[in-house]
C-alpha cells in the first residue's frame, strides 16, 4: 500500500517518497519525480533528489528502470537522512533494473532477492563496503556493473545467469577474494572485467564465452594459472589483458598458443597484454607463437 499517494499522468507525486518508518521525507526543492522521459528502454531519473551516507533503497514497479547517478549530497528536510523508498503496489515483481552509480553511499549494495525479472544491476563508482550481490535468482540478468567500490567477499556467481552480457567488477574492492567463478553458462558474455581484486588461482575455462570482445583479468598477484583452450573460440575478442599477475610460463605459453589456434575464420585483431607483475616470459613455442601473432594484421602482443 502506498501512503499519501496521488498519481498524475507522467509524474509520481512526492508523497510516494517514504523512509523506513513510513514517514514522508520530501527532498528540499524536489516537487515531483518526472516520468515523462520514459520511452522504450528508457530510464527514470529523479530530479532534485540528492543524498549521501547510507544507501537509499529504491523500489519501483511496472518493469521500469531507476537511474540515479551523479548525486553526491543529501538535502532532505531532516538532518538525519533515512533510507528512501520509491515504490508502487507491485513492488519488486516487475522490477527490471537498478542504476545507482556515482553516488556517495556506503554499506552493502541493494539485494536482488525477489527480483526474478532483473535485467540490469548497475551500482558502480560508489562507496559500497559490503558483500557483492548474490545473483542466484536473477536468471534473466544481462548487465552486472559493480566496479570501483570497496566491496568484500566472493565475486557474484553468474552460473544462474545465461543471458549475462556485461560483467564488470574491476576495482570493486581488494577485499574481493577467492577464485574467478565458472563462466561456462555465460555463452552470451561480451565483456568480462576483473582488475585489481584479491582473487587467486586459475583463470577458468572461457571457451563457452565465444562472444567475448573485451577481457581484463589484471593486477592480481595471486592469479597464476590458465585453463587451456579458453581463448580459442572468441573470433571477436579485440582486447585481452592479463598484466600484473603471477602467471606461470605454462600459462603464458598456453594463452599464446590458444590465440594462434584462434586465427582464421574472420578472426579480428587483438591487443594482448601479458606484461608486468610476476608474469613469466614466454619460452620455446610461446616465443614463436608471439612472433606469429605480432606478424598478423591487427595484433599487438606485449609480454615480459
Amino acid at each position: 500500500m502506498i501512503r499519501g499517494h496521488t498519481r498524475h499522468p507522467g509524474q509520481v507525486n512526492q508523497d510516494t517518497i517514504v523512509d523506513n518508518y513510513g514517514q514522508v521525507r520530501i527532498p528540499e526543492g524536489a516537487f515531483t519525480i518526472d516520468w515523462t522521459s520514459i520511452g522504450s528502454g528508457g530510464y527514470i531519473g529523479p530530479t532534485g533528489c540528492y543524498w549521501s551516507g547510507e544507501a537509499p533503497w529504491l523500489f519501483i514497479g511496472d518493469g521500469k528502470i531507476i537511474q540515479v547517478n551523479n548525486f553526491d549530497q543529501v538535502d532532505f528536510l531532516t538532518s538525519d537522512p533515512k533510507r528512501v523508498r520509491m515504490w508502487k503496489s507491485d513492488g519488486w515483481a516487475n522490477f527490471t533494473g537498478l542504476w545507482l552509480n556515482w553516488a556517495s553511499v556506503s554499506g552493502t549494495p541493494p539485494s536482488t532477492a525477489g527480483c526474478p525479472n532483473l535485467l540490469e544491476y548497475v551500482v558502480d563508482n560508489c562507496g559500497w563496503t559490503g558483500k557483492p550481490p548474490n545473483m542466484k535468482y536473477n536468471t534473466l540478468l544481462q548487465q552486472l556493473f559493480i566496479q570501483n567500490n570497496n566491496m568484500v567477499g566472493p565475486l557474484p556467481d553468474p552460473s544462474s545467469c545465461p543471458n549475462l552480457v556485461y560483467y564488470h567488477a574491476d576495482n570493486a574492492g581488494s577485499g574481493i577474494t577467492g577464485s574467478i567463478p565458472a563462466m561456462a553458462s555465460c555463452t552470451l558474455l561480451q565483456e568480462l572485467m576483473l582488475d585489481n581484486l584479491g582473487l587467486s588461482g586459475t583463470i577458468p575455462n572461457l571457451a563457452p564465452c565465444s562472444a567475448l570482445t573485451l577481457l581484463h583479468i589484471c593486477g592480481m598477484s595471486g592469479m597464476t594459472g590458465y585453463t587451456a583452450g579458453g581463448l580459442v573460440t572468441q573470433k571477436n575478442l579485440s582486447d585481452a589483458q592479463f598484466w600484473g599477475g603471477s602467471l606461470t610460463v605454462t600459462a603464458v605459453n598456453q594463452i599464446l598458443r590458444d590465440c594462434v589456434l584462434s586465427l582464421g575464420g574472420g578472426r579480428v585483431g587483438c591487443n594482448l597484454e601479458l606484461e608486468g607483475g610476476s608474469n613469466a616470459a614466454p619460452t620455446g613455442q610461446g616465443i614463436t607463437d608471439m612472433a606469429t601473432l605480432n606478424g598478423t594484421s591487427g595484433w599487438l602482443v606485449r609480454s615480459n
